[in-house]
């Protein structure tokens, strides 16, 4: 099994899609919200990632947590 350190909170960023997507500073969405799955990408900025999760299909309160992994 492999793993990785995630970074500092402070790199974190929620996304709920919609036009225009919300981002909002921080790792955690509410806590009524419960995990529904997860991606892994490889991508080249934290903007990037940023763009994908705003690209996840709308849902009632989905929530993308953005969390950067370092290594």
């Amino acid at each position: 099994m492999l793993g990785e350190a995630l970074a500092g909170t402070q790199t974190a960023a929620v996304v709920r899609p919609g036009d225009p997507p919300l981002v909002t500073d921080g790792p955690f969405a509410e806590t009524k919200e419960g995990l529904g799955g997860f991606y892994v990408v490889d991508c080249a900025s934290r903007d990037e990632a940023l763009e994908l999760a705003a690209q996840v299909p709308q849902s009632p309160g989905v929530a993308v947590e953005v969390l950067v992994v370092v290594g």
